[in-house]
């Protein structure tokens, strides 16, 4: 279900996403302040729950009455104990508060106020107004008066499933909750959400509510802002509405003034063109008065005509009557008279058939006399109808004469109706031309003035339609541009929240991917470097290997050739002469310790036992290089090889002698240079170790540095190692020392060896197990060390030195 937000800080979005589902649900809320503004209540109010308002001003108390009728309205301030307080009232706003010290820093930051005495209670006693009723949530904003509140709950047994303090001091982000959280926590309330703003507490006893606060308010939550609160987030909306509604404002003021202005103006022409047209009316009123009198008399004078000739006629048509009916009375006497006869024939003829035959000749007689008289009396009435036929040919024409006479009687007065008709025609023609013309000039200016009359009226109706068209499309363009407006706002605020959402999301996207990212990095990081150290310690092995191969073959070579010029050197008187001299310098303390003690070199260095191993070699065909330079070595490596472990603390100059190569170098800066070595440094040293000079002359030239000198570095046995190596140096030893390239020779083959003994294991080929073993088994004879860390190569050669060492040191027993 979507709803509308009205809160500060989406607070009613938070409580509607875990209790939206209860239906006429109760909250109480501690500092309501307005009824819509920032309100957390307003949502749920609209949805049909209801509560009790805690709102100790009277101007706020006043709005949530007249808003909320049906609720509850405390005018009250809430605290520890029942009575009164002083309460720090700031106008329109919403920080009045009863602690004196934030109302002082808000009068410092240029705040009005005023302070007023108000009634309070505590939160126990609200709770016993409202009963056994469930309290769904709890909301106390009361501006740094939280803990005197909470402590006014007391005992009560009531617990609201949702308690939602404001957790911070006024206008700042500094939390203020470790003052008040601790009572709130007793009451059986886990705290499961923070807003910046608010910490929100759900009771123990409602864990299924947990989980509607897991995450921040979103697009999910469907709800839409009321844009009346006052976050920062709806202050820019506020202000666009307010300029477009102001533009819209002015626009309509200036087209209704426009309007009114033209509308006034139309008035006021079509009011003069009115007077006008009343007054030509007036004018032709008269003119059709005069005229229609006219007609009025010729009508009279036609009328008093035809009423003499109608008279007239009336009298000819009575004398025409009178005579006609005196000629149909005689004809009727005649006609009775012809009838009277004819029934006394018929009674005498009846008269004769009764009397019978015997009265027959008297009564032919009679008949004959009656029929004398018969004839006589037919001859009277021919002659009688003769006349009538007379009297009725007269009657036929006089009554012709008559008709002729009437008709033309009726047609004088036809032609005087004619006459006059014509006279009328004639005069109504000539009047109705008259008029005609009169009308015509009359229908000419009056249609001229109706036209302009008319198209001014039409005009005039145009404007205001026009204006009245341009008002309501005012009318609709400013509805238009609340619509907009309204959808504007709307779509804003879904982009702005759906932009929020979406810019969490991409946040909390960014971070999972930045996590996976960097893990991935490190990953492919530690991947790339062990595959890095893996193939280096492959290659550095193989090098070593044959770097090996190819040293042992020349020292080998190297020895053979030796072997013979020691033997011929041994034949020399020189060589008899001085034998006392080198059993000398043996007898020094430690004279042969120029090199660590290593696996490849356990019999002591003296130079008896150098002059028995070199005996002890087994001649060979191959050349010795010339110079040192020229002998193959291994490949340069800077840096640390390998699984190399910590560097062990450095106690004597032995710990650094047991050291090889680089180890030996990099320990050797640490200790005297207290640095790591350079690059150039690192070179050189590394060339002059593995070309065989001994470790004890690289100690000796870098403790000589002016830099080791500086450092003042004391190390056990550092001193004794350099005093032995400059009498070794000296020229007069160094007459007796032909052995000298041997003992190079020697030093590069133990560091050699040194540095390939710290190579891992498990990358070395796979050896041939049996011969593996024969190797590690004849070390182990030997009394070797262990060499199961290294490649076969390399204990064979380990082996091969040993044993050319085992048969010096015996050769020179004998």
């Amino acid at each position: 279900m979507s709803i509308t937000s009205y809160a500060q800080n989406f607070e009613d979005v938070m409580l509607w996403r875990a209790l939206g589902a209860i239906k006429n649900g109760v909250y109480i809320d501690v500092g309501a302040q307005h009824p819509t503004i920032d309100s957390v209540s307003k949502v749920f109010y609209e949805h049909g729950w209801r509560g009790v308002h805690i709102e100790p001003t009277s101007a706020y108390a006043d709005l949530l009455r007249r808003d909320r009728p049906d609720e509850i309205v405390l005018q009250v301030a809430l605290s520890n104990t029942s009575g009164a307080l002083s309460l720090h009232v700031m106008p329109e706003t919403g920080l009045s508060t009863a602690d004196d010290v934030i109302a002082e820093q808000h009068r410092k930051h240029g705040l009005t106020m005023h302070t007023i005495t108000v009634p309070c209670i505590t939160l126990a006693d609200v709770f016993k107004q409202i009963g056994e009723h469930d309290v769904h949530w709890l909301k106390i904003d009361v501006e740094g008066f939280e803990r005197q509140v909470v402590e006014g709950w007391a005992q009560h047994p009531a617990r609201p499933w949702i308690v939602v303090i404001e957790s911070t001091l006024p206008l700042t982000t500094l939390e203020s909750h470790r003052d008040w959280e601790d009572l709130v926590l007793s009451y059986g309330y886990e705290s499961v959400y923070f807003d910046g703003l608010n910490r929100y507490y759900l009771s123990v006893q409602h864990p299924e509510l947990r989980a509607a606060f897991r995450v921040a308010p979103n697009l999910f939550d469907e709800f839409e802002l009321n844009g009346t609160a006052n976050a920062p987030f709806t202050r820019l909306i506020e202000r666009r509405h307010r300029s477009e509604l102001q533009q819209i404002r002015s626009s309509n003021e200036e087209a209704k003034q426009t309007a009114y202005l033209e509308y006034k103006r139309a008035k006021q022409s079509t009011a003069s063109r009115e007077a006008y047209l009343v007054q030509q009316e007036i004018t032709l009123n008269q003119q059709l008065r005069s005229a229609q009198a006219t007609i009025d008399e010729i009508k009279a004078e036609r009328d008093q005509t035809l009423l003499a000739v109608q008279e007239e006629f009336e009298r000819t048509a009575q004398t025409f009557q009178t005579r006609e009916q005196s000629i149909l009375q005689r004809e009727q006497a005649l006609s009775e008279q012809l009838d009277d006869v004819k029934r006394s024939l018929h009674t005498l003829e009846q008269d004769h058939v009764k009397q019978g035959h015997e009265h027959a000749e008297r009564e032919r007689a009679l008949i004959a006399e009656r029929t004398l008289a018969i004839d006589a009396l037919t001859a009277q009435l021919l002659a009688a109808q003769q006349e009538l036929l007379t009297l009725s040919q007269d009657r036929v024409a006089r009554e012709r004469v008559l008709n002729q006479h009437i008709q033309r009687l009726g047609d004088e007065t036809v032609t005087l109706m004619r006459a006059v008709v014509q006279r009328e025609r004639e005069f109504s023609r000539d009047h109705a031309e008259a008029l005609k013309l009169a009308e015509a000039a009359s229908n000419e200016r009056t249609l001229q003035h109706t036209n302009q009359l008319v198209a001014q009226r039409d005009d005039a109706a145009r404007r205001e339609q026009s204006l009245q068209e341009e008002i309501r499309a005012l009318h609709e363009r400013l509805t238009q541009a609340h619509a907009v407006l309204a959808a504007r706002e709307a779509a804003h605020l879904a982009q702005t929240q759906e932009g929020l959402a979406h810019a969490q999301q991409l946040a909390e996207h960014e971070y999972q991917l930045q996590i996976a990212l960097q893990e991935q990095r490190t990953a492919h990081v530690a991947t790339e470097h062990q595959l890095a150290e893996t193939r280096r310690r492959v290659e550095l092995e193989q090098a070593a290997q044959d770097a090996l191969r190819v040293d042992f073959a020349a020292q080998v070579a190297y020895a053979a050739a030796v072997e013979g010029e020691i033997a011929w050197m041994r034949q020399t008187l020189t060589w008899r002469l001085t034998t006392p001299l080198r059993r000398l310098r043996g007898a020094v303390p430690k004279a042969a310790r120029i090199a660590s003690p290593s696996p490849v070199t356990q019999p002591a260095r003296t130079e008896a036992a150098l002059d028995v191993a070199i005996e002890a070699v087994t001649p060979s065909t191959v050349a010795p290089p010339s110079t040192p330079d020229a002998l193959p070595t291994a490949p340069l490596i800077f840096g640390h090889i390998g699984l190399e472990h910590a560097m062990t603390t450095i106690k004597h100059v032995d710990d650094l002698l047991d050291l090889h190569d680089v180890a030996f170098i990099e320990a050797t800066y640490r200790v005297l240079l207290m640095r790591e070595p350079d690059v150039e440094g690192m070179r050189y040293y590394l060339r002059r170790l593995r070309s065989g000079h001994g470790k004890a002359k690289a100690l000796a030239q870098i403790a000589a540095s002016a830099e080791a000198r500086s450092r003042q570095r004391e190390l056990p046995g550092l001193r004794d190692l350099i005093d032995r190596q400059r009498r070794v140096e000296h020229w007069f030893w160094g007459f007796f020392s032909r052995g000298q390239r041997i003992e190079q020779q020697l030093n590069r083959l133990e560091n050699e060896l040194g540095r390939f003994s710290r190579y891992p294991t498990h990358i070395k080929p796979q050896p041939d197990v049996e011969e593996d073993r024969e190797t590690d088994a004849e070390s182990q004879a030997q009394g070797l060390p262990d060499l199961s860390g290294l490649s076969l190569s390399a204990k064979r050669i380990y082996a091969d030195l040993s044993r050319a060492t085992t048969n010096l040191t015996k050769k020179e027993a004998l």
